[in-house]
């Protein structure tokens, strides 16, 4: 996990000192990660998405889902052998963490006594979605300014 977080440090820092020579910024990569979870919504998107928790719970983890094959494309783009399997084991790591601290975050806290409900689950992959957009922006900078 170390080197991930080190890996978009190193990405941050560098792109402002290059930020002229760069053939896609920051804020593009960004727009594009966007419209990818805009168009994984609504290929799950169905009339009756938003008439019970379970819907809704299918409908994110659908996204969700969708984002994650994104990321494993874009990691393929830009990594190599052994380089390419870290950084996909350190993407899960990351990634199914995230997913234990949002559960424990919303259903541990002292006002979900006994247990919040659905609500939480929708919640946590909600904000693993927002995770997955922006590692899979920085992704997209990352290969659209492959000899930065």
């Amino acid at each position: 996990m170390k080197y991930i977080k080190l890996f978009l440090l190193t990405i941050i820092l560098t792109s402002t000192l290059f930020a002229s020579d760069l053939k896609f910024t920051h804020e593009e990569a960004f727009k594009e990660a966007n419209k990818i979870k805009e168009k994984c919504f609504k290929k799950y998107l169905k009339k009756d998405s938003y008439e019970t928790h379970t819907a809704m719970i299918e409908l994110h983890e659908g996204t969700l889902v969708c984002i994650k094959d994104k990321i494993n494309k874009e990691i393929e783009k830009g990594f190599k052998g052994e380089e390419r399997k870290q950084i996909l084991k350190e993407y899960e790591v990351l990634y199914k963490d995230y997913m234990i601290f949002y559960k424990s975050y919303y259903n541990l806290s002292r006002y979900c006594t006994p247990y919040c409900g659905n609500m939480t689950v929708e919640i946590n992959i909600s904000q693993s979605i927002n995770l997955s957009v922006n590692i899979l922006s920085d992704l997209i900078y990352l290969n659209k300014n492959e000899d930065f």
